[in-house]
């Protein structure tokens, strides 16, 4: 109650401030008030005879009077008013203004409550009830009742509920079936109680039993309980009342009990078949009134009689049962089910169902086989319940083989069939026994059959058949009681005797053909010739009687000609054939004689015969004796006697044959002894090993095969006299010694083939070996020239020199040729190694051994680079320069000073680049540059090079046009400071200003706990011009330290008149803070931690003047996700808000439908997580 009077005093100090901050204070009337609980009286001193204008209202600034009147009395009275309610009145003289009415504000007594009753009695749990307590509304919403209850009339003891609102209110927690006394009282806004109401008195209901239950039967039902007859009042009951209809609203009742509180059990009998029947049980407390539990049942259908097994097989059963008629409903039912179940208790059942009361069987097709199974079926009512017939069982026949899973194996005198076995050790998948029978009437009759009671067997047979006969097939799988059960029916026919199954065609010529057949049961065997496909006319034959005898041959016959083959298997009465492998041919032609060898090539060879009756001739030639991949020559002309065959390869031994061809293009071959052909001639290659006395001669061997002898010859006089120097070689090389210096020789060489048979000599170019290399080699070099200077005293004077220079090991080669013995090279880079080398040209223009060296030329010093600075920021720069053809080896040695004299040294960085970035400087700083090149080579370094100096930034200023939007920026190293100014943003053009701040102020702020990061920008304008709209200002950060956490940084503005930092609407992207600001001032990044409590929230800025560029409302200093209701005076919730993790959020002074909120004094009300409140005080002025 203290909480409720602190809020009232409050809200009477609020509103009186705000009366008497009105414009026009009249201090012409004084009202008195008279006050009661429905009624307000008013009077004032009367002025003259006016009349006087008076308004009611429950509103402070009265925006919804309840009545408004114009009076000629100096007094009022208002009937008919609320109990506990702030009322607010005002009067003025008629004929003057507004500014003149006199306002007072009061708030009605409190209605003591009265005619109190029970209107709700109800079982709440399993040992409490609840009363539901009424009684007139004649108060205020808000007001408070304290309710007194107890089960002794004098209240000791006694319990108390308050409750704040409107009646009816519950009592809950009580005894069952126990009188209760209540009395009631109300509070006002300023705590104050009225009386307490008259005593009033009821008795809880008795609890009802935990345990109810009902059986139902076809035509009875028995209901179960626990008596409520324990020796406590509250587990005590007077009896039971048991109401049964079938009726939902108990109009007819069909049975009537009223049991006594001991028994707890009740049967009812008499009871219509598949009826819905309604019930109500009810417990009686000690005066009557029932606790009572409903609900509903349908009493079960008649047992489906003659129940009955129709048919089984391995996966499948077929019932049936006597149907049930249609109607009346007592006489029929909603479904039949047929279950199926492994266990007589029926808890794993598969089944079927059918709606149709016309039909009276039903199967079940998803069996084990070979399994017992028992039986029922179901007639369910119209509530889903079951009544079932008897149970019956049986064992399913066994899982069949099936047909495709079966093969028949025949012969002319036997049948075997081949089929899966059955596991052993799965019951429902197991066979006692297999039986394999055979028919010729489709099992009329059973002709043969064959068993095994083996369930490992998977094949059985049948013997003595006919063959070329008709059977019927089938193939048996027994279950435990040995119930066969059969595959599907085949019919087979059995093969006739079998005929030689291979007959082929082994040899033939131009006068002899042989033909070989597998041998039978069979009495004989014949082959047969001739020269028409039909066997009209046999041309040859030969017979035998012997099943030893598998080849057949038959000569003479007539050369190229054509003869179909057939072998005969004879049987007794019969001879039956087959035609051969291939079924005809043609005979050879006779082959040619006197084979010899004609001539013999490098890629060729010709043959000499003498010709035969034949077609053409085929001269083919093969590195394998067996011919294969033959080299073949073929001509049409049965009078040619010679013949050539070509693409042959050199120096390889061939074996030869010529063939005759018939008319069908075959061939009858006569061979030659083999020969090679002869070498090829070698192809020259580059020499090496060439120097002043020796040189190696090399050539490519042209196919030649490496058995191929080679004989080299050189000579310095062209062969004519003097020493020929000579190595015979399988190698491709040959190498020769103790020759002249700078002294030409001439070539030739031999190929023998590997019948020592030679092709050549052929020449090779001539060539002279090498002059001897100059020495005493020296070098003078300077930044971009080399001078290279030797001697020679080994070769003939007029010697000519080759000088090579390359800053690339010679991938790139700058020469110089002269008969001097020194050459200079110009315009190189500096700083850069050169590889050299010397030689002395030969007579065949070829260089002698280089004599080699290396060097650099000198460093040079750098020069200007236009722009000489780039990119300058706050916290650095780049500055560039030119190589001046200096190398990429080089290294700059820079230098930064804020010295012009270089005496200190900011900064000194060794780079090879000629592009250097200097970070983390000072800001609105002079630096001074100066740059050196060092060289490869030690002490090589040029002088110092002044390349400039510059000034990193300080400030940023820019004139902005605020009719459109407007970026002024001032970058660092990593990233920008940035002003983004909207279009009108500013009143007017201006000059805004933008500078980093190196030591903002002190971290102080009412708004909570800020923690600087030193990242902060003073952002000023001038002239100063009016601020019309937000603005965003972004500020980025490098390295925030790992105490701080990223998710709680957000923007703050300094507040020049205040001395206080501000938290800004803001928010992190990426390496930067953006919030928006409705005025320039300091801004820094800052780690805004959440408080842990509400005790001290904050508000500002308070006052708040939407009209004004003071941004919104912000609150802070509080957890995050912090709940926020703001209210008017009179308790009107207008806008709810939720604080972020950091415990900030802002408020734009709309409504929650968006509109502006009048001007006036608020209520804030801040609940944490914890349920935690505080309420502030905010006051709006437009």
């Amino acid at each position: 109650m203290a909480f409720y009077k602190k809020i009232n005093i409050l809200i009477d100090f609020i509103v009186l401030s705000f009366f008497l901050s009105l414009k026009a204070y009249s201090a012409d009337l004084t009202v008195n008030q008279t006050v009661h609980i429905t009624s307000i009286t008013y009077q004032w001193n009367a002025v003259g005879t006016n009349n006087y204008t008076t308004v009611l209202s429950t509103h402070s600034d009265f925006s919804y009077p309840i009545i408004s009147e114009t009076i000629s009395t100096n007094s009022t009275d208002y009937l008919s008013l609320k109990g506990n309610t702030q009322y607010y009145f005002k009067v003025k003289i008629s004929t003057k203004d507004d500014s003149a009415y006199t306002s007072v504000s009061t708030v009605t007594y409190t209605q003591t409550p009265y005619n109190i009753e029970a209107t709700y009695n109800q079982y709440q749990s399993e040992t409490t009830a609840q009363i539901v307590i009424n009684f007139p509304d004649e108060n205020a919403p808000d007001t408070t009742y304290q309710i007194d209850y107890s089960s002794n009339v004098s209240y000791n003891p006694k319990n108390s509920k308050s409750y704040t609102g409107v009646p009816p209110f519950p009592v809950n927690g009580l005894l069952t079936n126990t009188t209760y006394y209540f009395k009631v009282k109300a509070f006002d806004r300023e705590s104050r109680p009225t009386n307490f109401s008259e005593s009033f008195s009821t008795q809880t209901v008795a609890k009802t039993p935990d345990d109810f239950n009902t059986q139902i039967y076809e035509t009875s039902s028995t209901f179960n309980w626990s008596p409520i007859n324990g020796p406590e009042q509250e587990n005590s009951s007077s009896g039971y009342k048991l109401l049964v209809t079938e009726d939902a609203e108990y109009k007819i009742i069909v049975s009537s009990y009223n049991i006594d509180k001991d028994i707890g059990s009740q049967t009812i009998e008499n009871l219509t078949r598949n009826t819905k029947y309604y019930y109500k049980f009810s417990v009686l407390n000690s005066i009557g009134v029932e606790s009572f539990i409903p609900g509903s049942f349908y009493t079960l259908t008649s047992k489906p009689s003659n129940f009955k097994i129709i048919n089984y097989s391995s996966s499948s059963v077929r019932a049936g049962w006597n149907r049930f008629p249609s109607s009346p409903p007592s006489d029929t039912a909603l479904l039949f089910r047929l279950e199926a179940s492994t266990t007589n208790n029926f808890i794993n059942i598969i089944s079927s169902i059918t709606y149709d009361m016309s039909i009276s069987t039903l199967s079940i097709d998803t069996l084990d086989s070979n399994t017992t199974y028992y039986f029922r079926v179901g007639a369910f009512n119209m509530a889903g319940y079951s009544n079932y017939s008897d149970i019956l069982s049986t064992l399913t026949l066994s899982m069949p083989i099936h047909d495709s899973t079966i093969e028949y194996i025949k012969t002319p005198r036997s049948i075997t069939a081949v089929f899966p076995n059955s596991p052993k050790n799965f019951e429902p998948l197991t066979s006692y026994g297999y039986s394999f029978e055979i028919s010729t009437n489709n099992f009329f009759s059973v002709y043969l059959s064959s068993y095994t009671p083996n369930v490992d067997d998977n094949s059985l047979t049948i013997s003595g058949l006919r063959p070329n006969t008709t059977y019927y097939l089938r193939l048996a799988t027994y279950n435990r009681n040995m119930v066969p059960n059969y595959s599907e029916i085949r019919k087979e026919l059995t093969p006739l005797p079998q005929i030689s199954p291979d007959v082929f065609v082994t040899y033939y010529s131009s006068d002899t053909v042989s033909i070989h057949y597998s041998t039978v049961d069979a009495d004989g065997y014949v082959v047969e010739l001739s020269t028409t496909n039909d066997f009209s006319n046999i041309s040859y034959s030969s017979a035998t009687y012997s099943n030893d005898i598998s080849t057949l041959t038959i000569t003479p016959v007539n050369s190229d000609t054509l003869y179909y083959i057939r072998e005969g298997s004879i049987f007794p009465g019969a001879t039956i054939y087959k035609n051969a492998e291939p079924y005809y041919i043609r005979t050879l032609s006779p082959p040619p004689t006197d084979l010899q060898i004609d001539s013999v090539n490098i890629s060729s060879i010709t043959m000499r015969w003498t010709p035969s009756a034949c077609k053409g001739y085929s001269l083919e030639a093969s590195t394998s004796s067996q011919f294969t991949n033959p080299i073949t020559s073929v001509i049409m002309d049965p009078n040619l006697s010679v013949m050539s065959v070509g693409g042959l390869k050199p120096n390889t031994t061939y074996y030869l044959r010529v063939g005759s061809i018939n008319s069908a293009n075959a061939k009858n071959y006569i061979t030659s002894p083999s020969t090679p052909t002869l070498a090829n001639f070698t192809i020259e290659k580059p020499l090496t090993r060439l120097t002043t006395y020796s040189m190696q001669i090399n050539w490519d061997k042209n196919s030649n095969p490496d058995d191929t002898l080679y004989d080299i010859e050189i000579s310095s006089t062209g062969f004519t006299d003097g020493i020929i120097y000579s190595s015979k070689t399988y190698n491709s090389f040959a190498y020769f010694d103790s020759l002249k210096s700078n002294t030409t020789y001439y070539k030739r060489i031999t190929s023998f083939n590997r019948a020592m048979r030679p092709t050549g000599p052929i020449s090779f170019t001539p060539v002279a070996t090498l002059a001897y290399k100059p020495h005493l080699l020296t070098v003078n070099n300077s930044t971009r020239s080399i001078n290279v200077i030797w001697d020679d005293t080994n070769n003939a004077f007029g010697t000519p020199y080759l000088v090579e220079v390359s800053s690339t090991n010679f991938e790139s080669i700058i020469s110089s040729r002269t008969l001097m013995k020194s050459s200079t090279f110009y315009d190189l880079n500096a700083n850069t190694p050169y590889f050299l080398r010397l030689s002395a040209i030969n007579f065949s223009g070829i260089p002698s051994e280089y004599e080699s060296y290396i060097t650099t030329t000198c460093v040079e010093i750098p020069s200007i680079s236009t722009p000489t600075f780039l990119n300058v920021l706050l916290d650095g720069f780049t500055a560039q320069w030119s190589n001046n053809y200096n190398s990429t080896h080089t290294i700059y040695s820079v230098e930064a000073s804020t010295k012009t004299d270089f005496s200190t040294i900011f900064r000194s960085v060794d780079t090879m680049d000629t592009i250097l970035v200097f970070p983390d400087l000072n800001y609105n700083t002079q630096y001074y540059i100066r740059i050196k090149a060092k060289g490869l080579i030690p002490n090589n370094e040029s002088d110092y090079f002044y390349l400039g100096s510059i000034s990193t930034l300080y400030r940023e200023e820019q004139t902005i046009d605020n009719k459109k939007e407007e970026i002024v920026s001032i970058p660092y190293s990593y990233g920008a400071i940035q002003v983004i100014i909207p279009p009108y943003a500013l009143g007017s053009a201006t000059k805004v200003f933008i500078e980093p701040d190196l030591n903002p102020p002190a971290p102080k702020s009412k708004a909570g706990n800020l923690r600087p990061t030193g990242f902060a920008a003073r952002v000023y304008i001038f002239p100063v011009v009016l601020y019309n709209g937000f603005m965003e200002v972004r500020i980025p950060f490098s390295t925030i330290p790992s105490s701080f956490d990223m998710n709680k940084l957000i923007l703050a503005r300094y507040d020049e008149s205040a001395k206080l930092w501000v938290p800004i609407e803001s928010y992190q992207e990426n390496n930067y803070i953006v919030g928006k600001t409705y005025h320039f001032s300091t801004f820094q990044i800052m780690e805004f931690e959440e408080s842990q409590s509400v005790e001290d929230v904050k508000i500002y800025p308070n006052p708040y003047k939407p009209n004004t560029n003071m941004g919104k409302v912000n609150f802070s200093n509080m957890p995050g996700d912090t709940d926020i209701h703001i209210y008017t005076v009179m308790g009107k919730l207008i806008k709810k808000l939720k604080a972020n993790k950091s415990g900030f959020v802002q408020w734009d002074s709309k409504n929650s439908d968006g509109r502006e909120v009048a001007s006036g004094v608020y209520l804030v009300i801040f609940k944490d997580k914890n349920g935690n409140k505080v309420i502030k005080k905010l006051a709006i002025e437009k």
